[in-house]
């Protein structure tokens, strides 16, 4: 903690590619900061292509899907926290929330090609809520109930 009894180090929050890089590059520029990473997912970070293919047809297991081994963030004394759900950032400036959706929609576009956009939203009614969904698959992190 530093002198305002704050937590100090780097928090990466994520579970796929670019989280397993982050924690690689932080590492290779600074040994010594605390570093932890927090995951939604129950594995460490892993390639998601390789799972709808290779992995569900029998060609390899789970540890070959892993970007990098538990032994990589042990040795690296990283903090991993799987099956994390992040709610709420503190002490932050500025919160970004990223998806590969452009918006809100009044269902999941990918599913129901009668969704519209919803260019503003004044207010968080219950229609609004209503729209928010939940992953769609086991492998997914879908929709915005949290």
């Amino acid at each position: 903690m530093d002198e305002q009894g704050m937590m100090s180090g780097i928090v990466v929050i994520g579970g796929g590619q670019a989280a397993a890089q982050l924690v690689d590059e932080v590492r290779r520029l600074d040994a010594d900061v605390p570093l932890s990473l927090y995951t939604q997912e129950t594995l460490l970070p892993y390639q998601r292509p390789p799972l709808s293919k290779q992995l569900l047809r029998g060609e390899h297991d789970l540890d070959w899907l892993l970007y990098r081994p538990a032994e990589f963030y042990r040795a690296r004394n990283v903090r991993v926290v799987t099956g994390a759900r992040v709610a709420a950032m503190v002490s932050a400036d500025t919160l970004v929330l990223l998806s590969d959706i452009d918006g809100l929609y009044t269902a999941d576009p990918g599913a129901d090609p009668a969704a519209e956009f919803v260019p503003v939203v004044r207010e968080i009614t219950p229609e609004i809520e209503a729209m928010a969904g939940v992953a769609q698959s086991a492998v997914g992190t879908g929709g915005m109930v949290t």
